[in-house]
């Protein structure tokens, strides 16, 4: 089962878990951000015996939805920094990759550190090709979330721009580089900005998972309200959670 909660515009949610400690600068950014979150609620275990995994499976028809009208990138970020060597700026993030995926499916920036270390931060291209393999790695990948480009613009359509864009998005989300975390508000009005959704997967802690959406709300009203949804209600049982407005 999923609870399906609606946010129609962040900027009047308040409180709102992701916002806490955030600038009124940062809070004018959010005006005209919509949400909607999925929640997994975990069966017990005899209904777990004879059924598919359901994370798995909402990933994997939320992602094919919406590469079916836009492009679809997983962003990753190596949150620790590592000690910098010619070899590790050689193979970058995604060496293991290159037997499996197309080279130019993926791309990586390395950003160098004080005292010798370095970051990576790169981007995979969801498509038919790839998508699989990123769902069954997903656990042990450095996966930070997914943007959903529409097919209109031209924001990672060449290697400077997507290098551009993991260049900004680097220096705003990942402020403290020795903390290892990311600042999920900073991502999201880093790519609203640009036309562009974001969607995220997160836990609570009580073994229920989330799959969020952020986004400009018309972009997230014909992506995922008209779109993804009435695709998902087609294999799951979503219940709908009273809409914020």
């Amino acid at each position: 089962m999923i609870d399906l909660l609606h946010i129609a515009s962040l900027a009047e949610e308040e409180p709102y878990y992701l916002l806490s400690g955030i600038s009124n600068r940062e809070r004018e950014g959010i005006k005209g951000i919509s949400v909607i979150q999925l929640k997994i609620i975990e069966p017990d275990f005899d209904s777990m015996i004879n059924e598919e995994l359901e994370f798995p499976k909402l990933l994997e028809i939320s992602i094919g939805t919406l590469q079916s009208i836009h492009k679809v990138f997983a962003v990753f970020a190596e949150l620790s920094p590592k000690k910098r060597s010619k070899l590790r700026s050689y193979k970058g993030m995604f060496y293991g990759l290159k037997k499996y995926i197309p080279e130019k499916k993926f791309l990586h920036k390395e950003f160098n550190l004080p005292n010798g270390y370095s970051q990576f931060a790169g981007l995979l291209e969801l498509d038919s090709t790839t998508t699989s393999f990123f769902i069954e790695n997903l656990r042990i990948s450095s996966f930070a979330f997914g943007l959903i480009v529409p097919e209109e613009s031209s924001a990672l359509f060449s290697k400077e721009k997507k290098e551009q864009l993991l260049s900004a998005l680097y220096s705003q989300i990942i402020p403290d580089k020795s903390e290892g975390s990311v600042e999920y508000i900073k991502a999201v009005i880093a790519t609203s900005n640009l036309g562009i959704a974001l969607f995220r997967i997160t836990t609570d802690g009580q073994d229920n998972q989330y799959l969020e959406f952020y986004g400009p709300t018309h972009l997230i009203d014909a992506a995922i309200s008209n779109t993804l949804l009435p695709r998902l209600k087609e294999r799951f049982y979503i219940r709908q959670q009273q809409d914020a407005v």
